[in-house]
């Protein structure tokens, strides 16, 4: 899938006598792919997160160099190795060149003629296959231990064999409205992100399952998480205009064979709608009586405790078109104030005073008593809880 950056430079600079000019901020990057390219022309091709080797050999003046590199930065391409010494002299990459590179954290490499082009691609494209096969291995285990719990014990040594174990994590899932996003937007959220870890130099695995994007972060801090979260919110906003992602973090866990519950609720919470939490961001931990909810494996029960607390209210509503189900929900959630209840439902308030009369002589209760105030609040989150498990 991909391989950073600066872990391809770390480990073969001294062997390609590689020089780093410019860009050191871009090391963070992902690559894709490695690329042979001498033509502006074929920049078309690219697809973002490219690392390009050149000589320069079409250079026809002392521009060139300028422009190719403008436009493998607007083709997001993730770095640039110039094979210098023929085509290509290294006093000619000059102080605007190495502005612009740095301006837009986009790493600039020269490398001697000496060096064989065939030689540092082939190495390179090995690193990203093999990179990518125990990227691969990694996504598939935890994948397996989250959708296999059945089988997750078995596969403690696999987890050992990849330092997973006696690890500490949250998980986190993006929950995406929009259920057919397109593949290469989806690539392109997961490299941003990756990037934006990297910079942070965390430790992490990160992987699509349909609609979610599912992350494991370890040894973080509930702090940072959160602003890693916001962070993340922000860029999807930014990059998928059309969907709004929500997000749910699990408790914090340190066994990663716990891995399947973590995702149970960090799903959980990604799903609770942003009209109930006010936000799009939510912790397992703080999601209150929905966690009790979550325990309880009997939906039918649950719906049937609803029922008896509140069916007759929906019965009324649907028979005269009414809305005491929905008053009584604002009423309740809203310290049973007559004048919040009318605020946020736009209504006078001698008509909500009317509607809690009709509820009381319905519901034949008094809601002045604090048991029977959270017997129908708990209906509700039931009501709430039974949507999202939906």
């Amino acid at each position: 899938m991909s391989i950073q950056l600066k872990k391809l430079f770390d480990e073969t600079a001294e062997v390609y006598q590689l020089k780093l000019l410019a860009g050191y901020l871009g090391l963070d990057s992902e690559i894709v792919w490695v690329q042979y390219t001498e033509d502006i022309a074929t920049s078309n091709f690219l697809r973002g997160s490219e690392l390009i080797i050149t000589t320069g050999l079409c250079s026809n003046d002392k521009t060139w160099v300028g422009s190719f590199i403008e436009e493998l930065i607007a083709r997001r391409a993730a770095g640039l190795i110039i094979n210098t010494g023929k085509y290509i002299q290294p006093q000619e990459l000059d102080e605007k060149i190495i502005n612009m590179c740095n301006k837009n954290n986009f790493p600039l490499f020269i490398m001697p003629w000496r060096i064989h082009l065939a030689d540092i691609m082939q190495d390179y494209l090995n690193r990203l296959f093999l990179a990518t096969q125990e990227e691969n291995d990694i996504t598939e285990l935890v994948r397996m231990a989250v959708f296999e719990p059945e089988k997750v014990k078995r596969c403690e040594k696999e987890f050992e064999l990849h330092d997973l174990l006696g690890k500490p994590f949250y998980m986190s899932v993006f929950n995406f409205e929009n259920t057919a996003l397109a593949k290469r937007i989806k690539i392109s959220l997961l490299l941003q992100t990756k990037n934006m870890l990297n910079q942070m130099k965390l430790d992490y695995i990160i992987f699509w399952q349909k609609n979610m994007l599912i992350m494991v972060i370890f040894s973080v801090e509930k702090n940072e998480l959160q602003k890693i979260i916001t962070q993340n919110i922000a860029l999807y906003d930014k990059s998928v205009t059309q969907d709004k992602a929500h997000c749910g973090i699990s408790s914090y866990y340190e066994d990663v064979l716990k891995i399947y519950n973590a995702f149970r609720e960090a799903a959980m919470a990604a799903a609770v709608p942003e009209t109930v939490l006010q936000k799009r961001t939510a912790f397992f931990d703080e999601l209150g009586a929905y966690r009790l909810l979550f325990a309880a494996s009997d939906k039918e029960l649950l719906k049937k405790i609803h029922d008896s607390l509140l069916a007759s209210l929906l019965e009324y509503d649907k028979k005269h078109h009414s809305q005491l189900y929905d008053t009584l929900h604002i009423y309740l959630f809203h310290n049973n104030s007559l004048k919040i209840t009318a605020d946020i439902a736009f209504t006078h308030r001698n008509t909500i005073n009317y509607r809690m009369a009709k509820v009381r002589r319905i519901l034949e209760c008094d809601l002045g008593d604090a048991v029977t105030c959270f017997n129908l609040m708990m209906a509700f989150y039931i009501a709430d809880y039974l949507k999202i498990m939906a």
